[in-house]
């Protein structure tokens, strides 16, 4: 019983370091007066998912247990290297770099992770000279979901670039 009540601490305490550089990096900026922070989760959800017309927009909305934007639209006060600590982080959390774009000065970059079929959390970074976003989402999600989801936020169209089908992406 001791070895598994520290197997659960051991992992426990696993988790919650490994999330500790995102939220740190929530911490820093969600009190900034120039950042906008919407945090949406349960029942909050629930109820929208009740008053969504029927079809893909409920059935979206019915996979999604949270939400989280950060938006900062009057210039971007993160810094280069709070941003490459935070990307860091994402990748030490298991998160796979699925798709970067880089238009003009600005880079989006997503991010997935999984749990075999299921994506269950949803990363999109909008880094650019005159704003950041931030857009996480957790939830059952399968691949083919990923198009479905409409966000009128900078860098939300990039859901609409990927493919249907996993196995469509070419591989380098």
């Amino acid at each position: 019983m001791r070895i598994l009540s520290a197997a659960l601490i051991l992992f426990l305490s696993f988790s919650a370091f490994s999330q500790e550089g995102i939220q740190n990096f929530y911490k820093k900026y969600m009190t900034n007066e120039k950042m906008t922070n919407v945090n949406l989760s349960g029942w909050v959800l629930n109820m929208a998912a009740q008053y969504a017309d029927e079809g893909k927009e409920k059935e979206m909305l019915q996979k999604i247990t949270k939400l989280r934007v950060m938006i900062m639209e009057d210039g971007n006060l993160v810094t280069k290297s709070d941003y490459s600590s935070l990307i860091k982080d994402i990748k030490k959390d298991d998160f796979e770099p699925f798709m970067n774009i880089k238009e003009g000065k600005e880079k989006i970059d997503l991010y997935l992770r999984d749990d075999g079929e299921t994506i269950t959390n949803v990363l999109v970074m909008v880094n650019g000279e005159d704003e950041f976003v931030l857009l996480s989402l957790e939830g059952n999600l399968k691949f083919s979901d990923l198009n479905d989801i409409n966000f009128d936020v900078e860098g939300g169209d990039i859901f609409k670039k990927i493919p249907e089908q996993r196995k469509s992406i070419p591989r380098a």
